[in-house]
């Protein structure tokens, strides 16, 4: 289900889709694409499952947390995140699970914090630099 995120909050507000709803079609699509495109280095699917269901109980009485309740991110590998695998694009960091959030992810778990620009242009650049040596375009597989 590959929708802007205008949309999908609209649908929220419709209740004509539901976070948990949206959430599950995007736990498949990765679970169909991510073993071609290695995008993810960790996922956190069961915590991700609770707060989607207590974001569809949020919009069906109408209180969501912020106009982007529900709708899930994805967090750059460079950018700390407490409890999960964040290698910031290296070899030595297979190992690497921070104890503590980068301030912008523990933000992000504010659910109505959403920052402008959540990364910058030079991430993508940057992590394929170090693993790679150099520069070199990303993978996309049609939707």
């Amino acid at each position: 289900m590959a929708l802007p995120a205008h949309e999908v909050v609209a649908r929220f507000a419709a209740q004509t889709l539901t976070p948990s709803d949206y959430l599950c079609a995007c736990l498949e699509h990765i679970s169909l694409f991510n073993p071609k495109v290695n995008a993810l280095t960790a996922l956190d699917a069961e915590r991700a499952v609770t707060q989607a269901s207590q974001a569809t109980q949020r919009w069906k009485t109408g209180t969501p947390i912020g106009p982007l309740d529900g709708l899930p991110i994805g967090v750059k590998d460079l950018q700390d995140t407490k409890g999960l695998l964040t290698t910031h694009g290296s070899k030595r960091g297979r190992s690497n699970v921070p104890t503590q959030d980068l301030p912008m992810v523990a933000r992000r778990r504010v659910p109505s914090f959403w920052p402008r620009r959540m990364f910058p242009n030079w991430a993508r650049v940057a992590t394929a630099a170090i693993r790679y040596g150099g520069p070199r375009a990303t993978r996309s597989i049609p939707t």
